[in-house]
């Protein structure tokens, strides 16, 4: 009887232990994939400053130095990125529709070096 008794405490020590080692295996897992996403969060926010630079000299040698350039980056429950750039430039108020349109083309041209995200592009108008 004490032999079952001493068995059955062996066997449920042992079994406390693997769940305790499965538990902290997952958390390794888990605390991994958390730096793999700050990591990645860092990664892209840094392409947004990258495009963000990009616009704005291309948008200088247009004649529009000083122009409002902001870079929204988002991700869908997917992880999907996409970026959206938004213009302001008292030049491109006064613009028809024809020449927006002509210079969101332009824009449209400018890639991030090693990143095949999409990108928007919207003017901010004061009218």
């Amino acid at each position: 009887m004490e032999k079952r008794a001493g068995m059955a405490g062996f066997l449920a020590v042992t079994a406390a232990l693997l769940l305790f080692t499965a538990f902290l295996c997952g958390m390794t897992v888990k605390s991994q994939s958390g730096a793999d996403a700050v990591q990645e969060g860092e990664y892209y926010r840094a392409k947004e400053r990258e495009l963000s630079c990009l616009v704005r000299d291309f948008l200088s040698r247009e004649g529009m130095e000083n122009s409002g350039v902001t870079v929204t980056g988002t991700a869908d429950s997917d992880g999907e990125r996409t970026f959206t750039v938004t213009v302001h430039h008292g030049r491109i108020d006064e613009m028809c529709e024809t020449q927006r349109e002509a210079l969101k083309a332009e824009l449209e041209k400018i890639g991030i070096p090693d990143v095949s995200v999409p990108v928007s592009y919207r003017f901010l108008l004061d009218s």
